[in-house]
């Protein structure tokens, strides 16, 4: 699973990484605001290989009960989806 720095504020992806280490130690390195969030980075197919029970649209916006293994245990979170 890949990961990116995504700007909530302007709704917009920064960075890309290919895996949550990276991407926070890219956040940190750069001293981001906390108006940049780590997100998981799927592309709709990967998505929806997901059981429907762990995904969901909350406001408009995906979500998924993921883990990065070694990393992060089970969480509920937001997700960045792109077309192909």
């Amino acid at each position: 699973m890949k990961f990116c720095l995504y700007d909530t504020k302007y709704e917009r992806i920064i960075l890309v990484a290919k895996n949550l280490t990276m991407a926070f130690s890219q956040k940190e390195k750069f001293a981001l605001s906390n108006d940049v969030s780590v997100l998981p980075l799927l592309s709709k197919e990967e998505y929806m290989l997901y059981p429907h029970s762990f995904r969901g649209i909350v406001n408009g916006q995906s979500y998924l009960l993921f883990e990065a293994p070694g990393c992060l245990e089970h969480k509920y979170d937001r997700v960045i989806v792109q077309d192909a």
